[in-house]
């Protein structure tokens, strides 16, 4: 992923999310997917849904609910341990 400036917010953002809601590292993986799709599905600009989720409680610890949900399933556990194999290679 070329590190735009758009994209340099989004992992800013990310981070203050991440911390804001103390996720472990396998929600903190699939949070951006998450907030994309949440994006669409909502017609709300990404950077924007994101600024919101961070000064919106309610939303904010409902986002952080489903990646904490979706981060115990076995797909996500999958993904992470190949991402930590990637990381070796």
């Amino acid at each position: 992923m070329e590190m735009t400036p758009e994209n340099q917010m989004f992992v800013k953002l990310l981070t203050s999310f991440s911390r804001k809601h103390d996720l472990g590292p396998i929600a903190s993986m699939l949070l951006p997917g998450l907030l994309r799709k949440a994006a669409v599905e909502t017609d709300i600009e990404l950077l924007e849904l994101t600024r919101r989720s961070l000064k919106i409680a309610e939303l904010g610890d409902y986002l952080a609910g489903r990646a904490r949900v979706l981060a115990e399933t076995d797909k996500a556990k999958e993904l992470w341990e190949e991402h930590l194999q990637e990381g070796v290679a």
